[in-house]
């Protein structure tokens, strides 16, 4: 199968023409973080696998060798990169001896219905809901701290996507706003501090996550509202967390996720020119149809940001605005 798989070639083509004539002076990017900007399979390949012939396996000799030291349920090829804030669940050494336990729980009871496509999206949201705010009280409870955060995202689990620091760069070179919307469970700090670790974090960089309040000793004690997760990141007030007028006065967007809710990101930027570009790294012939219907190009089996550079280097021009 294709690795990039073009469903409306119109607009792609319509948002490369906008982009050459406009330049980067009314562009930004909207993106998620998890699974986007990271790797969706363990290991850098996610190609057919050679022993099943299944899609969406990360089978191959990288694979195998990205999870041999990798700890946790989820350091077997074939199997979904981990979030952040499954770091402290899958791997050991992590707050309270039962934390684990009970937020595996949580993500047995709550993760399939963020997955599933035939629930109705008002009652995923209430769901949603209520996983985030148990996940929440979950870690506080725990005794969640900032050196657990600081650990985290130094997971030799989380691999940031290939190509990604290129893409970096060129948003940073043309001074374009990257907008993380992201339902991070450990919340704006850990985003921060794990591109800061690896080199990648810049101005240009803005964060809408959740938010913890700490006591002086580093320990978490309550989070702050808004929650932010998969299936209200629409409804998010962007001025809420800093993103100021002159940045909402770029017009045409960039949206890059790897889940169909992601799309939402695009509503509160009320954008006049919209390109949406979706990763799909698992249970590809299962859920291709609905991603094909929602976003406009689809990036498959762990794709490097290869397509979205290229895009860039050959739609743009600079200082225009």
């Amino acid at each position: 199968m294709q690795q990039t798989i073009i469903s409306n070639k119109n607009n792609l083509a319509s948002f490369k023409k906008t982009l050459a004539k406009e330049g980067t002076g009314k562009f930004l990017v909207a993106a998620d973080f998890d699974r986007t900007f990271t790797e969706g399979w363990m290991g850098q390949g996610a190609t057919a696998c050679p022993l099943t012939g299944s899609l969406g396996e990360a089978c191959d000799q990288r694979s195998r060798r990205a999870v041999k030291n990798c700890p946790g349920t989820l350091s077997i090829p074939g199997k979904r990169a981990p979030s952040l804030i499954s770091i402290l669940r899958d791997e050991p050494g992590y707050l309270t001896p039962d934390y684990a336990q009970k937020a595996k729980a949580l993500a047995d009871k709550y993760h399939p219905i963020e997955l599933d496509l035939t629930i109705p999206k008002k009652e995923k949201l209430k769901a949603m809901d209520q996983w985030w705010t148990k996940a929440f009280e979950l870690l506080i409870v725990s005794g969640f701290e900032k050196k657990d955060l600081e650990k985290a995202v130094m997971s030799k689990c989380l691999k940031i996507r290939r190509r990604v620091k290129e893409f970096l760069l060129f948003l940073k070179k043309n001074d374009v706003p990257l907008i993380f919307i992201s339902a991070s469970g450990l919340g704006v700090e850990s985003i921060k501090i794990f591109l800061e670790k690896r080199g990648l974090y810049s101005q240009n960089i803005k964060i809408v996550s959740n938010n913890f309040i700490w006591n002086e000793q580093g320990k978490a004690i309550a989070y702050k509202e808004p929650i932010v997760h998969t299936l209200n990141k629409g409804g998010v007030d962007l001025k809420h967390f800093g993103i100021t007028e002159k940045i909402l006065k770029r017009k045409n967007v960039l949206l890059v996720g790897d889940s169909i809710d992601d799309i939402d990101m695009a509503r509160p930027f009320e954008p006049k020119n919209l390109l949406k570009i979706g990763f799909l790294d698992f249970d590809i012939q299962e859920r291709l149809s609905v991603y094909k219907s929602v976003f406009d190009v689809i990036l498959l089996n762990n794709s490097p940001f290869d397509f979205i550079n290229k895009l860039l280097n050959g739609s743009t021009k600079t200082n225009q605005g």
